[in-house]
């Protein structure tokens, strides 16, 4: 009958539904691609604080939908517009800064324990992330920070 995706996209009504109504009464909607293509400015902030704050935390797509009012398939749709990155890769890509954050700090923490506050899973996950991101393994990336420093 009609749909919806999300709180910003308009009603679709089949053709049927219209018949016999005046425009000024029940107007004609085509679907609109266009209104939805991006997230606004506040839905975007809304979306990334909540991630930076719950970084450490497994996030799914699903809750960052809800938090914009719509689908998860219509949110990976319009994430991925308005940043250029899919919500996986946006928040794989926080976590190894984060990560990168705590051993530029050069507190005395393991790999595993900053795996852990930076949202990866295990140690192994924070390795293989960062080496595809930073182009350099978590250890290269304090070596290099101890040399630089000293």
């Amino acid at each position: 009958m009609a749909s919806l995706c999300g709180s910003r996209c308009s009603l679709v009504m089949p053709p049927a539904f219209i018949h016999g109504y005046d425009d000024t009464v029940m107007p004609k909607h085509e679907p609109s691609h266009a209104m939805m293509s991006q997230l606004s400015k506040a839905q975007l902030s809304l979306v990334s604080m909540y991630i930076q704050r719950d970084i450490a935390k497994r996030l799914l797509v699903r809750e960052l939908a809800d938090l914009v009012g719509m689908s998860a398939s219509c949110f990976a749709r319009v994430f991925k517009n308005s940043t250029g990155q899919t919500p996986h890769a946006y928040i794989l890509q926080l976590r190894v800064q984060r990560a990168a954050e705590i051993i530029a700090q050069g507190q005395a923490y393991s790999l595993a324990q900053v795996a852990i506050q930076s949202g990866f899973s295990d140690q192994a996950h924070l390795t293989r992330a960062f080496r595809r991101l930073m182009k350099q393994t978590p250890a290269q990336f304090c070596r290099s920070r101890l040399m630089n420093n000293a």
